[in-house]
C-alpha cells in the first residue's frame, strides 16, 4: 500500500483522465488518486478502492477537481468514501457534474467547497 495515491499521486500541472476504470488500489490517502494540483476527470470509473482519506479520491492541498459523467462505486474510506477533500484554510474545490454515486462507505463524500451540477 502506497501512502499518496493508491494509483495516482497528482501534485503539479494538469492531469486529464478520460475513459479509464481505477479499481482495486489503497492507499492511506486516496485509494485510487490522490491529487493536489489540477484534476479533471470524465467518462470514468472508479471502484472498489480503499484509503484513510477519500476512497477513490482525496482532493488535497491545493486540489481543483473536475468529475463529470463518471461513477464511484463501492469505495470505502475512514472519511469520504467516494472523494475527501477537507483540509483546514487550504485552497481546495471540487465540481461534479452527472456522475453516478453508489455503496461507497462511510458515505459519498466529505466536502470542504463543492459545487454539486
Amino acid at each position: 500500500m502506497a501512502k499518496w495515491g493508491g494509483a495516482i499521486y497528482h501534485k503539479a500541472g494538469i492531469l486529464n483522465i478520460k475513459n479509464s476504470k481505477l479499481s482495486y488500489n489503497g492507499d492511506a490517502f486516496g485509494g485510487a488518486i490522490n491529487n493536489s494540483s489540477e484534476l479533471r476527470i470524465s467518462d470514468s470509473e472508479l471502484s472498489n478502492n480503499k484509503a484513510g482519506f477519500g476512497g477513490a479520491i482525496n482532493n488535497g492541498i491545493n486540489g481543483n477537481l473536475e468529475i463529470s459523467n463518471s461513477m464511484l462505486i463501492n469505495n470505502k474510506a475512514g472519511w469520504g468514501g467516494a472523494i475527501n477533500t477537507t483540509y483546514k484554510n487550504e485552497k481546495v474545490n471540487v465540481l461534479v457534474n452527472n456522475c453516478k454515486f453508489e455503496y461507497n462507505d462511510p458515505d459519498n463524500m466529505t466536502l470542504s467547497k463543492t459545487l454539486l451540477i
